[in-house]
């Protein structure tokens, strides 16, 4: 694909738990470079309840930031014990900014990229710095 970024894409892990990121061929070819699409979340049973799921969610969402892309996800609860309740991964997502886009036939959520405070106030910072401080007669 001409012009996409290969920015986050592949497998990302942290500790046991595991997904994959990849560009999501579905859409449109203009909105591909800015979107990336989360599959195959896994937390092994015997560390679940760690946060080691949420933690690489927040690791996974930061990189998206600081690359400026968008993420979506298709809500597809498996579990080994047999889970299907999307409403609650659904919440778990949205813990993480995702937001439902759709809910017909399969449930989709997407998560904009946060702008940091802090980078707007360097950037600002540093705006200030080049320009004059008195404006010429």
């Amino acid at each position: 694909m001409d012009g996409v970024s290969v920015a986050m894409i592949g497998e990302r892990s942290y500790g046991p738990a595991k997904l994959t990121l990849s560009i999501p061929k579905s859409l449109p070819e203009h909105m591909r470079p800015r979107v990336r699409e989360l599959t195959g979340l896994h937390v092994p049973i015997g560390h679940r309840g760690a946060g080691i799921g949420a933690e690489l969610m927040h690791l996974v969402c930061s990189e998206a930031d600081r690359e400026g892309l968008a993420l979506l996800l298709l809500v597809q609860p498996y579990d080994d014990n047999g889970l299907t309740d999307v409403d609650a991964l659904s919440a778990w997502y949205e813990r993480f900014g995702f937001e439902t886009i759709q809910t017909k036939n399969v449930r989709v959520m997407g998560r904009r990229p946060v702008r940091s405070r802090w980078k707007v106030g360097a950037a600002i910072r540093a705006e200030r710095q080049t320009r004059p401080t008195r404006w010429p007669n």
